[in-house]
């Protein structure tokens, strides 16, 4: 059986679109990650507070990738990946991703309109939704 880690991958409208169509991105890029490092840095904390706060730094991530040809929204994919296709980094809550398929994407944390208060919650769409969700956002 292969480990996996759930890593909280922030994205562009652009990477939503090719993730979409080609079935995958390729890497490396960081994503967030609840990590041993991050739980000993917040001891006590709940795993639900953990992964809000590994979200929330993807949201944020998010936005410094965006390039001019993308929509100026949050986009985050929760993914389930392989522990052979990440490597830890400096930071103590991040990983690198060689690669992301959506296969292994669970769900998509995304802005539901454009230029929205950073404090804003995310709304939520199942891994089922993302051919949908790209077409409605014409991504």
């Amino acid at each position: 059986m292969t480990q996996s880690v759930r890593v909280y991958l922030p994205v562009t409208s652009s990477d939503l679109g090719r993730i979409v169509a080609t079935g995958a991105l390729v890497g490396p890029r960081v994503g967030q990650v609840v990590t041993p490092a991050l739980r000993a840095e917040w001891p006590g904390a709940e795993d639900e507070e953990l992964e809000y706060a590994v979200l929330r730094a993807a949201a944020e991530e998010s936005m410094i990738l965006c390039g001019p040809n993308d929509r100026p929204r949050r986009f985050v994919l929760v993914a389930v990946v392989p522990v052979d296709r990440i490597a830890p980094t400096a930071d103590l809550s991040q990983m690198t991703v060689s690669e992301l398929r959506l296969t292994w994407v669970a769900s998509a944390h995304v802005d539901v309109e454009e230029d929205v208060n950073p404090e804003d919650d995310l709304a939520w769409f199942a891994a089922s939704e993302l051919t949908n969700l790209a077409k409605l956002l014409q991504v």
